[in-house]
């Protein structure tokens, strides 16, 4: 498994991390120690409303946090998906004072998600398209019936046969 350990301060400045951070991060861990994630990304792995939001969730808890997601883009390009589970510090006083935590490397799963959630969606449309398709034979089966009926009602009629016979022909 590609599991990372960090501790950050009150800054969220990295303190400490271990691990297979260069593994999933791209970074040594020189890169990083000292230095917030904004930081080491220059805006690109910003924070998004919703992090920043549970974030905050977990600092008025004061306490331990599982499963939180983050994403994060290496150096070369590379997208990661990094499940986040810690526990916030708190000083003598209440004050937050950072947190520690293990991060693990799920983006392989992310993307098997989204490939059983696409394979769903295709199975769905499939489904739809079936019955529209048999409902669709069904309208045309009572449409021949009844051209029949009619054809019989018009035996003598030749241009009311013409016709049946061209509608015949356009339905097969």
């Amino acid at each position: 498994r590609q599991r990372q350990m960090c501790i950050r301060d009150r800054y969220l400045r990295f303190t400490y991390v271990a691990g297979r951070v260069k593994d999933v991060t791209g970074l040594d861990p020189e890169q990083i120690v000292g230095k917030t994630r904004e930081e080491i990304h220059q805006g690109v792995n910003k924070l998004t409303p919703y992090e920043i939001e549970q974030n905050a969730k977990v600092l008025e808890n004061k306490k331990p946090f599982s499963d939180f997601e983050l994403f994060w883009q290496r150096p070369d390009g590379e997208s990661r998906t990094i499940s986040f589970s810690g526990k916030p510090m708190f000083n003598a006083k209440g004050i937050f004072s950072g947190f520690r935590g293990v991060g693990r490397d799920i983006t392989k799963r992310k993307h098997l998600e989204q490939q059983v959630r696409r394979a769903q969606k295709m199975e769905a449309v499939g489904q739809l398209t079936s019955g529209i398709a048999h409902d669709f034979n069904n309208v045309l089966g009572i449409i021949q019936g009844n051209l029949e009926i009619l054809s019989d009602t018009l035996a003598l009629d030749e241009i009311g046969q013409e016709r049946i016979e061209k509608v015949q022909k356009g339905l097969d």
